[in-house]
């Protein structure tokens, strides 16, 4: 059973693991496995989407949604937020080693049920990372590119899965 602290953290992960959804923007609150968000969003799109991924989020038994979704100039960022987002991007981008970049990948990997990680090689080559290996459908293949690509530190990815299908279907 996972402590309030580790879902907590695995909330925070999964909420930076969103490329359209700025964490900075969300407060996160958990009690006894129940999660309570607070903040706001600039769409109903991306409310839903945040309370999709915490419901991924192994050990959480409850979402409580305080998330207003605040449209036109009241959800704009200030400059300074901005720069900081853009230092945030520069540095997570440039500080990440590859062994840190395989296991984030991995880790993404097991996140989404739709990629099976087993039959899949990550090699990673400064900020390429080549997939070799097989997957068992084509939206699988291109799962694994898309988290790929979502990772930190990854800036060009060469997806060499083969598709093997599985013999039952064929």
């Amino acid at each position: 059973m996972k402590t309030d602290a580790e879902i907590k953290d695995n909330v925070l992960n999964e909420l930076t693991w969103k490329p359209n959804i700025d964490e900075t923007k969300i407060e996160v609150n958990v009690e006894n496995g129940i999660v309570t968000l607070n903040g706001i969003v600039d769409s109903y799109t991306k409310k839903i989407e945040v309370e999709k991924a915490i419901k991924s989020v192994k050990g959480v038994k409850v979402v409580t949604m305080n998330i207003k979704v605040i449209h036109g100039l009241d959800c704009k960022k200030t400059d300074e937020e901005i720069t900081r987002a853009v230092v945030k991007n520069i540095k997570t981008k440039q500080d990440i080693e590859p062994a840190q970049v395989k296991k984030r990948i991995t880790k993404a990997f097991v996140h989404s049920a739709n990629i099976k990680a087993k039959n899949i090689i990550i090699l990673v080559d400064g900020h390429t990372v080549t997939l070799k290996g097989t997957v068992h459908s084509i939206a699988e293949k291109e799962d694994a590119q898309k988290a790929t690509y979502q990772t930190p530190g990854v800036y060009d990815v060469r997806n060499e899965l083969k598709v093997q299908y599985y013999p039952e279907y064929a």
